[in-house]
């Protein structure tokens, strides 16, 4: 069994995020929305924004229930 302690997740100087059934959120230090975002390697935001954050809780979802089921891939993907 995986057991996940808040203490593995890694925190972040200035961005607090949290997470509860419903999605994942992003805020800055002193409580003011923020962003997650898809950055390439030479620091280009490709994408950003609420679709993110939606699209990366989903696509979580997606694989922790197709590994629940036995269905065996955990990779789920999402072309373009």
């Amino acid at each position: 069994m995986l057991i996940i302690n808040l203490e593995d997740i890694p925190a972040f100087a200035n961005v607090d995020l949290s997470a509860n059934c419903f999605g994942i959120e992003a805020r800055t230090k002193d409580g003011k929305p923020a962003k997650l975002a898809i950055v390439d390697e030479s620091g280009a935001v490709l994408e950003a924004g609420a679709d993110v954050t939606k699209a990366a809780w989903l696509l979580m979802l997606l694989a922790r229930r197709n590994f629940l089921e036995g269905n065996g891939h955990v990779k789920v993907y999402r072309p373009a």
